[in-house]
């Protein structure tokens, strides 16, 4: 008892005292023990966890109390954070704390955590940090994008859209769809150009579905052959790997004939380190070219 009454006073100095890692330790250590001794932690934490949240070893304290505490202590952690949700989102360590709360609270509950966000969703978005907190929500089917274009291109960005590709309902998916086809030339295209857009380009023509799929398979197949070809060969072969996976073999004369023009193109592909990928990854027979030189990089 003595113990945990002198730990009590230990929390909001987490993160500036000299044995810092040592509190933290002994506070983890008794929030896995349970009984009175978690009790005793978690009513030490109370008031204490917007401070506790931004240092590494009161980070470590509270992911371990969101991950054992109850419906109730979960609640009262998830209120203090609440009011400190657009800072914690940006830190290195309280984004983690928000993380592990997601995970542990109810469905019900994210609803209020995105609201709180709001308008600040696309900012988050492109945060190295916020864009996991959003992937965390979107993974629960919580919270709308906004700027689809800009985040698809952004390096921490795209990485909200694919998890909503994989995680999100299939609303979602169709939004990141009629998206990707609008514009000319379609997004869709701009995207398989640029390394963070392909990774998206791919994983769209891979987990859409139904018309949303043949649409953007359509959008990729329709290109004139250079455009193919110069995709082929370069970084950006996947997205017209994926887009061939995606028709199948019977998807229809376009995807048949597109595939007999780029397999006929196999040796020069070759040439290239990603062409080469690309007519194995594919299985591409080796045939005589057609006269239909590839785009200009």
């Amino acid at each position: 008892e003595m113990a945990v009454a002198a730990i009590a006073g230990c929390p909001p100095k987490l993160g500036s005292g000299v044995d810092t890692m040592g509190t933290a330790n002994r506070l983890c250590e008794l929030l896995e023990a349970g009984g009175d001794s978690r009790g005793s932690v978690f009513a030490a934490l109370h008031g204490s966890v917007p401070q506790l949240a931004y240092s590494p070893s009161g980070c470590r304290v509270l992911s371990l109390a969101c991950h054992v505490a109850d419906q109730s202590n979960l609640a009262r952690l998830a209120v203090e954070l609440n009011g400190e949700l657009w800072t914690a989102v940006h830190s290195r360590y309280a984004n983690y704390v928000l993380r592990e709360l997601l995970r542990q609270l109810p469905l019900s509950q994210h609803g209020c955590l995105a609201r709180a966000l709001g308008e600040a969703a696309g900012a988050a978005a492109r945060h190295r940090h916020g864009c996991q907190t959003l992937c965390r929500l979107l993974e629960h089917q919580v919270g709308g994008l906004v700027d689809l274009e800009g985040l698809c291109l952004h390096p921490h960005g795209h990485q909200v859209v694919l998890a909503t590709l994989e995680h999100g309902v299939p609303r979602h998916r169709r939004l990141i769809a009629r998206a990707l086809l609008s514009g000319s030339p379609p997004l869709i295209l701009r995207c398989a150009r640029q390394r963070h857009g392909g990774a998206v380009a791919v994983r769209a023509l891979r987990w859409c579905c139904g018309l949303d799929q043949q649409e953007l398979v359509s959008a990729v197949l329709a290109s004139p052959l250079p455009v193919l070809l110069h995709l082929a060969a370069s970084l950006s072969w996947p997205v017209v790997a994926a887009a061939l996976e995606a028709a199948g073999e019977e998807g229809g004369p376009l995807a048949a004939a597109r595939r007999r023009q780029l397999a006929s193109f196999a040796a020069q592909l070759q040439s290239t380190r990603y062409g080469m990928r690309f007519v194995r990854e594919l299985g591409l027979a080796t045939a005589p070219p057609v006269s239909v030189a590839p785009a200009a990089a």
